[in-house]
């Protein structure tokens, strides 16, 4: 029996042609199904095995038709529709901030952000 230094060399180099059972433990450790090891480069991004991740989800949870739809109105509702229909306009408090000569949105306790973090981290000291 070789080493295994030197059977991975043969592999890697083309000089030896892996086994079934060689294929099925690469696979396992890649955690990847034994077809994507014979795959090309996906043809675009969503081609990639990544979003099969999906479809395990729904199978892993035995997701009937009608979860299956509920699952994409929702999807559709957070990452595509409701983007195109009206972008949102940042949430102002009367006036803006707290901070005089600042007019930006507020973030907590009547300031925005860069002031919020500011005091913050002053109290903390």
């Amino acid at each position: 029996m070789r080493h295994l230094g030197e059977l991975r060399s043969l592999l890697e180099r083309g000089a030896r042609s892996p086994s079934y059972e060689t294929l099925v433990q690469v696979a396992a450790a890649l955690k990847v199904s034994l077809s994507e090891l014979f795959q090309d480069a996906p043809q675009s991004p969503y081609d990639d095995p990544y979003f099969t991740r999906l479809l395990e989800f729904a199978r892993g949870r035995r997701l009937s038709r009608t979860q299956v739809d509920r699952l994409i109105a929702v999807a559709s509702a957070m990452f595509e529709e409701r983007a195109r229909e009206e972008p949102r306009p940042p949430i102002r408090a009367s006036g803006g901030c707290g901070v005089e000569g600042c007019s930006r949105p507020v973030l907590a306790r009547g300031l925005c952000a860069s002031h919020y973090h500011r005091q913050r981290r002053a109290a903390a000291r």
